[in-house]
């Protein structure tokens, strides 16, 4: 017996702890992307593309919330994130996933009004933004007078009411505020989004096999079409970009 425990002892300490450790993924509360009931798109493809054995779970919190918890976390990752640093600064130790989706920026504009396509045009307007969502530094830091409310309802709202001249919001989640509302979408210049990234997971201290996991069921799901159901591609109210194959599609700052 003694000999059986101090066996037992050493595969326990010579067991990696990541083995054993449930990864912590904060995921920002997204309507249609991440819902406390899981059944956001990408809370659907996480749940589908880690294998079995991979232990883990999604904590869908407010934006901040999220991203302050991430910060000071060990074996845990973010999402929807990227490591582009024009939207992100995450500390040097932190990895990224292949990309679930690009998630696109528009501004939108009252119905029956033309498009805008760029950021100096939307200057001495009101412009709707949503609290807790990333939308990188050059929209941000373009001095503009922004309304920063909880959620696209509320920012559609008041456009409609005239309180607003301009919404910027993402795609795909503002599909789902559409889709949901039975609503047309409003003006806004399909081929110029005015901000592009990659949407994935970002992680730290996370095992190599949680990655290739992902990874591989990821490419599962893509080939399988899988991948596109999730996302709800072919039921947009108006296009989005599939990914078929990462490797040729390159993001950078032309596309800002």
């Amino acid at each position: 017996m003694g000999h059986l425990k101090f066996y037992l002892l050493c595969v326990c300490l010579i067991t990696p702890f990541y083995a054993i450790a449930e990864v912590e993924i904060f995921a920002i509360d997204i309507p249609g992307l991440h819902q406390k009931d899981g059944g956001g798109s990408y809370d659907k493809i996480i749940g589908n593309s880690l294998s079995d054995e991979i232990k883990n779970t999604i904590l869908v919190l407010p934006g901040k919330r999220a991203l302050l918890r991430f910060s000071h976390c060990q074996n845990c990752c973010y999402t929807p994130s990227n490591i582009n640093p024009n939207f992100y600064h995450h500390s040097a130790d932190v990895v990224a996933t292949a990309p679930m989706n690009i998630a696109k920026i528009y501004i939108f504009t009252p119905r029956g009004q033309p498009t805008i396509s760029n950021l100096s045009e939307l200057s001495n307007k009101v412009v709707g933004i949503r609290r807790g969502m990333n939308y990188g530094e050059k929209i941000i830091n373009a001095d503009l007078n922004f309304v920063v409310v909880n959620t696209l309802k509320q920012n559609f709202k008041k456009m409609d009411r005239g309180r607003l001249d301009a919404v910027i919001a993402y795609s795909p989640d503002v599909v789902t505020y559409f889709t949901e509302n039975t609503l047309t979408a409003y003006p806004h210049n399909i081929k110029l989004p005015i901000g592009t990234h990659f949407d994935g997971l970002v992680c730290r201290g996370v095992s190599d096999q949680f990655i290739q996991s992902f990874n591989n069921g990821l490419t599962l799901l893509r080939k399988s079409g899988e991948l596109e159901k999730m996302l709800n591609l072919n039921n947009s109210v108006f296009p989005t970009q599939q990914i078929s194959n990462v490797n040729t599609i390159q993001i950078n700052d032309e596309m800002f």
